[in-house]
């Protein structure tokens, strides 16, 4: 049997870095306060986030490229030719494609019996707290293993109605009480490259999505669920409407990109 080829390969070592935090993303619950501690960057030279675009399209996130990797995105340059078209419709489109925001962190969570290293997805409020204390000598280090800052994070509402908030704590702690300098660094260096847990699609690939309105890895395999008659009759409305305003979103932009490449 002949050996994967090296793009399978690498996707694999992706995968088995993701297997490493065992989808164990951080999450807070609307009326959590959780206490967290928050970890420094491997390489003091970088910062200790993360900061990834997404964009939601056809009830998928995409991962942007352009905040990303400041790399081309077909999504984010869309919705440049849209706000830049003078027509108020197509401002309105360009909304449908302009990226929200993320900052990946990587965290411990105090309640957890056993000291985990988690990967978060930090909304803006709570990343304009730390990056400000950060900055603030009054504080020192919030990040120091050793004498660093626990936090408190707050979250109110769901989905876009969320509110979010984080706290130091008044008194600074080590990240592994009773654990040498030596353990903390070791246990330090598990914690996974953070590209590793960011899929970014290729330039033509999210460009396909646009113009198909779906997903190009998931088009050939992806299976309809069916569906009661009686259910079917009565979204028969609301869908009908739903595709009409979806197929004629997908025209505009099919003609927006019509012979555009990278």
């Amino acid at each position: 049997m002949a050996k994967p080829s090296s793009k399978v390969m690498e996707k694999l070592k992706k995968y088995r870095e993701k297997l490493k935090t065992g989808g164990n993303w951080f999450q807070i619950k609307d009326g959590e306060t959780p206490i967290v501690r928050v970890l420094p960057p491997k390489n003091p030279e970088d910062f200790f986030f993360k900061e990834v675009g997404q964009h939601y399209f056809n009830e998928t996130y995409y991962i942007c490229p352009r905040i990303t990797n400041d790399e081309p995105c077909p999504f984010c340059e869309t919705a440049d030719e849209l706000r830049g078209s003078g027509e108020k419709e197509d401002k309105e489109l360009a909304k449908d494609f302009s990226p929200s925001r993320k900052w990946i962190i990587f965290l411990v969570d105090r309640s957890d019996a056993r000291p985990t290293i988690r990967p978060f997805r930090s909304p803006k409020a709570i990343i304009d707290v730390l990056t400000r204390d950060y900055l603030d000598e009054d504080y020192g280090d919030i990040l120091d293993p050793m004498e660093g800052r626990d936090y408190k994070f707050e979250r109110t509402g769901a989905g876009k109605a969320s509110e979010y908030d984080a706290s130091p704590r008044p008194k600074v702690s080590a990240l592994l009480p009773d654990a040498s300098k030596e353990e903390v660094k070791e246990f330090l260096e598990k914690a996974p490259d953070m590209d590793s847990l960011v899929e970014v699609l290729s330039y033509e690939d999210l460009k396909k999505v646009i113009e198909a309105g779906e997903d190009p890895d998931e088009k050939d395999d992806k299976k309809k669920e069916e569906k009661d008659p009686d259910e079917k009759h009565e979204k028969e409305g609301k869908e009908d409407k739903k595709e009409e305003k979806s197929s004629d979103l997908r025209d505009r932009i099919r003609s927006k990109l019509k012979g555009k490449s990278k």
